[in-house]
């Protein structure tokens, strides 16, 4: 619960006859309330610019702390399922693009941290989301922001970035949280989890640190029995150091993860498949031999620091590195058409991914009369490197590799980047100019550049009427790809979006966001062979447009809704067909309540609800239309959950007791699939947990 504390501090002299000027303090008057949850954040800081939320050119979604905890997902992968037309390929490592997702049709946007370091497949995928401030979600080509996000493996990141903050020491207020959550699904599945938080000052008041912690045991409702569970401890320490004009901080984490491993199932015309190479499969088949395993280990180290040179004049230094390692064992489904010889697939592994970031910012606002203008400009540096091995083979039956078949392999991509930009407001106009020039610099001696303008424009008909709209493009080189000479391609794709659309704000605080896009990517590798081991050349085009809405905000004070709905339609321009590779429609819902009663034992519980709906969509084998039969059929799924504030004279403090009932229904269902492997969703499973705020 959260405390507010109105102080009063003049009135009138009261004990006996008012005497004319005399003031006294009153004492504090106390008012308590149990915090109803935020889903709208004033200003989205992915985009970059100087405007809120609402008078930005560019649509950015927020998933904020509040909303995140009231999900409670277990790992990153998880939480963004929920937002529509935010896809992955599989909840596995053995994609391409594992750890990336695909935004607006377009697949591979990589995960970066606190909008500076890339994530690599295992953070992209495990990391708790507990220990995050917020995602944000900005979206179309963004190269003029963060560069091309494609240098190390392709065409990959045209439509959007996935940017984490991780949660930061904060000099405003001391702190702490810890709770306790368990939960129970049809089919066995179980998972406890133990969350901290903790933020004080350490030295005076010019030096804080803030400790985010996670720990959690979990079984999957697909485990075999007698196999281990999974397990996973992660550590985020933050350090806040303010003086007069300068701020300094560093951002770190270690996390470690031992999972049990799968691929998930075989599935023929929407149902698992009960017939056939490798049948029978249910929806809780694992093929997985019982010392498979994804051993995973993390570290991030984030320094900054901002010195505010004149009151119009801001620098902004820092980088980062973020490490991690990944050791593999699995086996599934054939991830092709299973044939009789050979229903399944093994693979096996280990890597190690480093990546590195260094940049230096500045900043300036200046206002002459009705306009005020903000310029922005620097440089930054990107080096994003992993080195491994791993083999992979089509089997007869669950079996492990031989860890002496594994091949080595490496790969590394630099990124030199410069960019200037102008913000402008003038009355209600809201304007924005960019241009960035990226050089990148492959492993193999390779050299490429890459432009990234962005311009976009919204204006405040009224503070609640907002219309906005911005053309972007991106371009990258087509590095990893080999050319029909043997030698890597270094010629560049470009994506360009055109987007409108149009805020309304229905009530103060709740915001509707409509808006229609269309990008068309062009000159991405394409395979002269059929094989998707190329060679290739740089011939590929694709077009993707569609439309979203949004919803997100507080109807009334005590009343908090996160609504989105995405419809996507995707065109490959080279084959000539029409399917559907991820759910062309999605909607979500979440939101919660919290009852206002007085003197009754229901003031202050909150009740919340979800559903989530997505399209049917065709398999692909490598993005090739595998046929009708091939389809993974839709889904709802129905959400519930009630928290209720523990009263005072139990002496537990500030606490709050919360049950929640996910997939009510027991819908099963596909969430996500990696070619004919598909990756199924949780049953029913209720949830219970006990908070405490200190």
């Amino acid at each position: 619960m959260r405390r507010y504390v109105l102080i009063f501090l003049s009135g009138i002299a009261g004990g006996g006859a008012a005497q004319e000027g005399a003031v006294t303090n009153l004492p504090p008057i106390v008012v308590e309330a149990t915090a109803i949850s935020k889903y709208r954040v004033e200003q989205a800081e992915s985009a970059r610019l100087p405007f809120r939320a609402e008078e930005s050119p560019q649509v950015v979604d927020v998933l904020t702390e509040d909303f995140i905890r009231d999900r409670n997902p277990s790992d990153l992968d998880n939480l963004l399922s929920f937002q529509p037309g935010v896809y992955t390929g599989g909840k596995t490592l053995l994609s391409r693009t594992a750890g990336q997702y695909t935004m607006r049709g377009l697949s591979g946007s990589q995960v970066l941290l606190n909008g500076v370091v890339p994530m690599s497949a295992g953070m992209g995928t495990f990391m708790d989301p507990a220990l995050l401030d917020r995602v944000e979600l900005p979206k179309g080509p963004v190269g003029s922001v963060y560069g091309g996000q494609g240098g190390v493996l392709g065409p990959y990141g045209a439509g959007g970035a996935v940017v984490v903050y991780q949660k930061r020491a904060r000099s405003d207020s001391e702190f702490g949280s810890a709770e306790l959550r368990s939960s129970l699904s049809d089919g066995g599945g179980q998972c406890y989890r133990l969350l901290g938080d903790v933020n004080g000052a350490v030295a005076g008041e010019w030096l804080w640190m803030r400790l985010p912690l996670g720990v959690d045991l979990s079984r999957p409702s697909w485990l075999p029995g007698g196999y281990a569970w999974g397990q996973g401890y992660t550590l985020a320490p933050s350090l806040l150091l303010e003086g007069d004009g300068v701020r300094a901080g560093v951002d770190t984490s270690v996390s470690y993860s031992d999972r049990p491993g799968y691929q998930g199932i075989s599935v023929f015309r929407g149902r698992p498949r009960a017939t056939g190479p490798g049948a029978p499969y249910g929806w809780d088949t694992s093929l997985s031999l019982r010392d498979m395993r994804d051993d995973y280990l993390g570290v991030t180290v984030l320094p900054w620091v901002e010195v505010d040179v004149t009151e119009a004049l801001t620098l902004r230094a820092g980088g980062g590195l973020a490490w991690n390692f990944m050791d593999y064992d699995h086996v599934g489904p054939s991830s092709g058409i299973p044939t009789a010889a050979a229903p399944y697939e093994a693979c096996t592994g280990d890597f190690i991914a480093r990546n590195y970031n260094a940049y230096l910012h500045a900043v300036y606002r200046l206002e002459a009369g009705p306009v005020a203008q903000t310029l922005a400009g620097g440089v930054d540096w990107t080096q994003q490197g992993r080195t491994g091995k791993s083999a992979f083979q089509s089997v007869a039956a669950p079996v492990f590799i031989d860890r002496g078949t594994l091949e080595s392999t490496a790969t590394r991509v630099e990124k030199y980047g410069a960019f200037v930009e102008d913000s402008l407001e003038w009355g209600g106009l809201r304007a924005v100019l960019g241009l960035r020039y990226d050089d990148y610099r492959s492993g193999e001696g390779n050299r490429a550049g890459a432009w990234g303008p962005r311009a976009g424009v919204a204006y405040l008909v009224t503070p609640w009427l907002i219309p906005f709209a911005n053309v972007t493009l991106t371009s990258a080189p087509n590095f990893g790809n080999p050319g029909e000479d043997g030698r890597e391609l270094t010629d560049s794709w470009t994506a360009v979006q055109c987007e409108g659309g149009l805020r309304v704000a229905p009530v103060n605080d709740f915001w509707v966001t409509a808006s229609a896009f269309r990008i068309g990517q062009d000159k991405t590798p394409l395979s002269t062979s059929g094989s998707p081991n190329g060679p290739f050349v740089s011939d590929g085009k694709t077009v993707s447009q569609g439309i979203e809405l949004s919803a997100v905000g507080n109807l009334r004070r005590n009343w908090s809704v996160y609504a989105a709905w995405a419809f996507i339609d995707f065109d490959d321009k080279n084959s000539g067909q029409k399917y559907d590779r991820f759910p062309p429609h999605a909607v979500s819902l979440f939101t919660t309540y919290k009852i206002e009663a007085e003197d009754t034992p229901l003031d202050g519980t909150v009740l919340g609800f979800g559903y989530r709906f997505r399209d049917g969509f065709d398999q692909t084998t490598r993005g090739q239309y595998q046929g009708a039969d091939y389809r993974v059929d839709g889904y709802s799924v129905f959400d519930a959950s009630v928290e209720w504030p523990l009263p005072k004279s139990w002496h537990l403090g500030d606490a709050s007791l919360s049950l929640a009932l996910k997939n009510i229904l027991n819908r099963r269902y596909v969430e996500s699939a990696r070619n004919m492997q598909c990756f199924v969703g949780d049953p029913r499973t209720f949830e219970l947990a006990l908070r405490f705020r200190f």
